[in-house]
């Protein structure tokens, strides 16, 4: 290759690269945009427009501090975390599209809920529809990596201080008015009723 052609291939190149800086500069700075309206106040307001916004935040604290658990409504000794645990029901709740429980374990000494976490889906409560005949395991979904999880919240220890959970199942018929809540390591059933 000759010297004087690599030379002028150099230059076409710093020269359409420049071109290409320079439009670029000049498509930046031909904006059509409208310049801000000014500060001193001298605008004039439209009795159409709104100037509230849509969501007021207000401080709810008080409520949130004021928070108590919900009742109890059965509950069942057995084990957790190989420690000895209470099941605690506080709710059923069906609605036309699934059915909600809210639960937690309490046990004097903290217990690993590491095989009853969301990613232990098969090891949750299950509901139990005595009259007819009909087991309700949790809602899952496979998540982006993979893994399977339950439609649930999650905590990691089973201790003193009451961790409420809840949990996502399909939707109870309208014909059932209580259900059995049951859960590996606690031998007896709870009957709870059905709120709707």
């Amino acid at each position: 290759m000759n010297t004087a052609t690599a030379a002028t291939r150099v230059r076409s190149r710093v020269a359409l690269a420049s071109i290409a800086v320079a439009a670029i500069a000049a498509l930046a700075a031909c904006t059509d945009d409208t310049p801000e309206p000014s500060p001193s106040g001298s605008g004039s307001s439209s009795a159409t427009a709104s100037s509230a916004p849509a969501f007021v935040p207000s401080d709810q604290s008080a409520k949130v501090l004021a928070a108590t658990l919900p009742a109890v409504q059965g509950s069942a000794k057995g084990t957790v975390g190989k420690q000895p645990a209470t099941l605690n029901v506080a709710e059923v709740r069906a609605t036309a599209g699934g059915t909600l429980l809210t639960f937690w374990f309490s046990g004097a000494q903290a217990a690993p809920l590491g095989d009853q976490g969301e990613k232990s889906w098969e090891n949750q409560p299950t509901l139990v529809d005595v009259a007819g005949k009909k087991v309700y395991e949790p809602f899952t979904f496979t998540h982006s990596r993979g893994e399977t999880y339950c439609l649930c919240t999650d905590a990691a220890y089973a201790r003193g201080d009451a961790q409420p959970r809840t949990i996502y199942y399909p939707a109870l018929p309208d014909t059932v008015t209580t259900v059995e809540v049951r859960q590996a390591g606690f031998d007896k059933p709870i009957s709870v009723p059905v709120t709707r």
